[in-house]
Order: structure tokens, then C-alpha cells, then sequence
């Protein structure tokens, strides 16, 4: 492989890796309009009001952190993607379970 095949394949791991993020994010917005339209209704009950809004919060925090490393992996390049990604990663992990309990979906 040349110095030129290695480069076009860090490049595609990058941009992958990127949309994977990216898909990562879109399944969150589903899921965040799908709790909030559970929480539309909601009648009156302002204690459930109240624990839909705090998922909801905590799920749009873990989406905007996914958000921040897409634009570090887009910002930084290839040599700082291929640093962060391990780190990137396991956040990614404690995020998504985070987010997965916040959505109700916790096993």
C-alpha cells in the first residue's frame, strides 16, 4: 500500500466515523421528539411534568456532547480524530447509556 493508499484510507475511517456520530444523533432527535411528545400528554400532573422535563434535559445534554465531538473529529482532522477516537468511544458508551436510561429505554 502507498503512502497514498494509507492516507485515503485514514481519510474514509474519518469521514465513517463521522457519520456514524452523525446517525448517532439523528436516532437521539427521534428519540428525544418521541419522549417529548409523551410529554405533551401529560395531563396536568405536575410531578410527571416535572421527571419528563429532567429526561429531557439529560437527553438533550448527552446529544449536544455527541455534537461537540463531531465538530472535534470535523475541526481537528484525521491526526486528532485518530487520538480522540478511543476517548470518543467510551464517552460514547457512558453517553448513550445515559441517554438510553433518560429515554426509558434502560434493560
Amino acid at each position: 500500500m502507498t503512502t497514498q493508499d494509507d492516507y485515503d484510507a485514514r481519510v474514509r475511517a474519518h469521514d465513517e466515523y463521522i457519520e456514524r456520530l452523525e446517525a448517532q444523533i439523528a436516532h437521539w432527535n427521534a428519540e428525544i421528539d418521541r419522549v417529548e411528545n409523551e410529554a405533551r400528554e401529560v395531563d396536568g400532573d405536575e410531578d410527571v411534568r416535572s421527571r419528563y422535563a429532567r429526561r429531557l434535559s439529560t437527553m438533550r445534554m448527552q446529544r449536544e456532547r455527541m455534537r461537540e465531538h463531531v465538530r472535534e473529529v470535523r475541526e481537528y482532522g484525521i491526526e486528532a480524530y485518530e487520538d480522540l477516537r478511543d476517548h470518543i468511544d467510551e464517552e460514547w458508551q457512558v453517553m448513550a447509556q445515559t441517554f438510553d436510561e433518560a429515554a426509558g429505554k434502560a434493560d
